[in-house]
């Protein structure tokens, strides 16, 4: 198993954060099983970085798929909501 940190930069107010993941794979077979002939799985980027953000953080916000923290994601997003962007 591997562990990795991730340091998350809000687009808003540059704010800084890390999260910490560990990094998954999954073997598998040509014939369904998980031995065999086959491949490694591992885990996605974008897994990863979703999977680590801290509570509260957006590491892609689905208007301009950026990173924001808790505080400046709460001031965009009621405005999203009332077509304000």
């Amino acid at each position: 198993m591997l562990k990795v940190t991730i340091e998350y930069a809000c687009s808003g107010c540059n704010a800084k954060t890390n999260g910490d993941t560990e990094i998954h794979r999954r073997f598998s077979g040509f014939s369904g099983r998980s031995y065999g002939f086959g491949s490694w799985e591992y885990s996605s980027v974008p897994d990863l970085i979703a999977n680590s953000a801290p509570s509260g953080w957006v590491p892609f916000d689905p208007y301009t798929n950026v990173t924001y923290c808790q505080t400046c994601w709460s001031e965009i997003e009621p405005a999203a909501e009332k077509g304000e962007e």
